[in-house]
């Protein structure tokens, strides 16, 4: 990466990957935002205009084949180049049919994958044929990527999160990132993962709305007593996005207020 203001794709317009764009734009960078509805892609995109933060989006649904490519090519054609890339977009699918392995459906098992794990890999290989595409200088960063995981994917908790479809997505993200990190790491592009616990976002409001959960949380996330703050998640990925991980590619990082230790 050099000395320029660098750019940022984000795919998503809530929660965590909003407060990251949030930070990023505050340290200069221009953010490209990516969302599934105009209204909530073009409200963010001003909101981060008013902050002062060079910002543009486009809306569409990620889970379809073409998205990805138009996301990569519009960032492109508005700032002329890709430094980072954060895969947050995703679902819960319990709507959809997802549900523990008996229960889980073909549908509810499809349109998770779609959403939460097909759409990264088409989305890191848009901007990893874009970064192969430029000169490259030894030592330097040519690009980072940063893919949002859960700590579901690796210490499963079936009494209260019991979606087969969400946790497998999870788990194969990490797989997935550890792979493209090991094939990419001569080229000079770093792949992470972030797998946080349950953190205050929207996409929480079930569990934060459950007694019952907030109670197991408050005991299984007993470093952050309760849910994990959603700006320290923010911070944390900011930094796995810039420069800060220059020397390290397929690491996983589980901000999850203890949850794995307990």
């Amino acid at each position: 990466m050099s000395s320029e203001a660098k750019v940022a794709i984000i795919t998503a317009s809530t929660g965590i990957g909003a407060e990251t764009a949030k930070l990023l734009g505050e340290q200069g960078w221009k953010i490209f935002i990516a969302s599934l509805t105009p209204k909530n892609m073009n409200n963010f995109v001003d909101a981060l205009k008013t902050l002062g933060v060079e910002a543009h989006g486009l809306a569409g649904d990620i889970s379809l084949p073409e998205t990805p490519t138009l996301i990569v090519e519009k960032c492109l054609s508005v700032f002329g180049k890709v430094d980072a890339l954060y895969n947050v977009a995703g679902i819960s699918g319990r709507k959809y049919g997802d549900g523990p392995l008996h229960d889980c459906s073909d549908d509810g098992w499809q349109k998770v994958l779609d959403v939460n794990l097909t759409s990264q890999f088409r989305m890191c290989r848009s901007v990893v044929q874009y970064w192969l595409s430029q000169p490259h200088s030894e030592g330097y960063l040519r690009g980072s990527i940063l893919n949002m995981a859960s700590v579901l994917g690796v210490d499963p908790m079936s009494e209260h999160f019991d979606t087969l479809a969400y946790g497998v997505s999870k788990a194969s993200i990490i797989g997935m990132s550890n792979i493209m990190a090991n094939c990419y790491a001569e080229q000079g592009i770093a792949v992470n993962v972030i797998a946080p616990g349950l953190v205050e976002t929207p996409m929480s409001s079930r569990a934060s709305q459950d007694p019952v959960i907030l109670s197991v949380i408050e005991k299984k996330q007993r470093f952050t007593k309760g849910m994990v703050p959603i700006g320290t998640v923010a911070k944390l990925s900011a930094f796995m996005l810039s420069e800060g991980c220059l020397s390290m590619t397929g690491e996983v990082v589980h901000p999850d207020g203890g949850w794995r230790v307990s």
